[in-house]
């Protein structure tokens, strides 16, 4: 991210950063915020975030940006369940396609908003209720008996699962690989 925002020549955005900085970077305009217990502020305040990582699972940070309608540059990680509405990605490491992402939605007011919006309405699926009904349709179809109904439930959650699961670690094992860690599996 640091290589990505030191390409930026609008150097009249000030970029906050909650973790640590390498010191290379002496001529970027970073605000180093330190450690925040509660960091509900500076989601209502961002414009945009920025994902970097180049391994992730069920991104808890992504989730939280979502729900607060915030629009996500990130890095393609394959993760379908996750990378949709609201989410512009980039091929990874490339920094300069991340930074002139991140020039796009900062410039473009309107596309920035509704890439929000996107982001937020793409949490939907994870709304309590909408799983509370899935769970009692589920039940209901235990208890009367509807073999077919369960099937159809269980087909469609073991799929979306799968193909989650299948992309999880097929990202783990290539970051393995490529960072030249030795790994087995034991049963």
């Amino acid at each position: 991210m640091i290589d990505a925002f030191n390409t930026l020549k609008e150097k009249q955005m000030v970029i906050q950063i909650i973790h640590k900085v390498r010191n290379k970077y002496h001529n970027a305009v970073f605000e180093l915020i330190p450690f925040q217990s509660n960091i509900q502020q500076y989601y209502e305040n961002a414009a945009l975030m920025v994902a970097t990582s180049s391994i992730e699972g069920f991104s808890m940070v992504l989730v939280e940006a979502k729900a607060f309608g915030i629009p996500t540059v990130a890095f393609n990680l394959k993760y379908a369940e996750l990378w949709q509405d609201g989410i512009t990605t980039v091929d990874r490491n490339d920094v300069d396609s991340l930074a002139d992402s991140v020039v796009s939605l900062l410039k473009d007011r309107d596309l920035r908003l509704r890439r929000g919006k996107e982001a937020k309405q793409s949490l939907d699926r994870f709304d309590v209720e909408k799983t509370v009904q899935k769970w009692v349709a589920l039940i209901t179809a235990v208890i009367d008996g509807d073999e077919d109904g369960i099937q159809q439930m269980k087909e469609s959650e073991e799929k979306v699962e799968e193909e989650f699961a299948l992309n999880v670690l097929k990202e783990e094992l290539g970051f393995i690989q490529r960072e030249g860690y030795d790994f087995g599996f034991r049963v």
